[in-house]
């Protein structure tokens, strides 16, 4: 049975993302429309993506939206 994906594993690789890409979170907050907290909501799993976010942060840490999902 194929694992479920999380919010959790989706926040993990988009911060992982961001490290690798040297993007600070009020950065990659203002290229998505919403604050730092948010960003750090994303991060934790604490809040989902919406698919125009996430493409929105593939975008600005220039990856695939398919690097950011497990």
């Amino acid at each position: 049975m194929p694992k479920t994906v999380t919010n959790e594993d989706v926040g993990a690789r988009l911060r992982a993302k961001r490290v690798a890409a040297n993007v600070g979170q009020p950065e990659l907050a203002e290229a998505l429309g919403v604050s730092p907290m948010m960003v750090q909501h994303y991060e934790t799993g604490r809040n989902p993506l919406t698919v125009v976010r996430l493409y929105a942060a593939a975008r600005r840490l220039k990856c695939k939206v398919t690097d950011l999902l497990p």
